[in-house]
């Protein structure tokens, strides 16, 4: 049975790219929760967010997985939304229809990553005066739930090729 690869980790670690050259790479379609919800609501993810608030959005977010594990054929790669594993219903869901990927970095990796970014992470921005710490707080609040995941790859240390067994595994 064909499943699903879920990748998963904090805003930063590079599940968009990494999920667009896995999928290139091994000839699967390519999912992103946030394009999802920007198509899909005609606002980007800051302003849905805004409107919504967290617990609106993680909703929106929860709703967006449910319809494209719902409508698209496995195997394909999913790149999540680095707080949509926080809600059990999620990550249930993710565990029971496909494989998770947790894409782990380092601060400085994330905060490098985000640099140019920063103000359309509405987790980091709302507020915040120091990105540092926030960043290391949700990575703190988050860790447990990401290592949940079937499988584990630092970042800094990773590339395409290390998926291959699990793309087969997919398949």
């Amino acid at each position: 049975m064909s499943k699903i690869i879920f990748l998963i980790g904090m805003s930063g670690a590079g599940k968009t790219e990494w999920g667009q050259q896995i999928a290139e790479t091994y000839n699967l379609p390519f999912y992103d929760i946030d394009r999802y919800l920007e198509a899909e609501h005609e606002k980007n993810v800051t302003q849905l967010f805004s409107q919504h608030g967290e617990p609106g959005f993680r909703i929106l977010e929860g709703n967006a997985l449910r319809t494209i594990v719902r409508i698209q054929a496995p195997p394909f790669i999913l790149s999540c939304g680095g707080g949509t594993p926080i809600l059990s219903q999620n990550l249930t869901l993710m565990k029971q229809h496909g494989i998770l990927i947790y894409l782990k970095a380092t601060i400085p990796t994330l905060l490098h990553n985000l640099k140019d970014c920063l103000s359309a992470r509405p987790m980091l921005t709302n507020g915040i005066i120091n990105p540092t710490q926030k960043l290391t707080e949700l990575y703190e609040k988050r860790k447990k739930i990401y290592e949940e995941a079937h499988y584990t790859f630092d970042v800094e240390n990773f590339s395409v090729q290390d998926v291959a067994h699990i793309v087969a595994q997919a398949q």
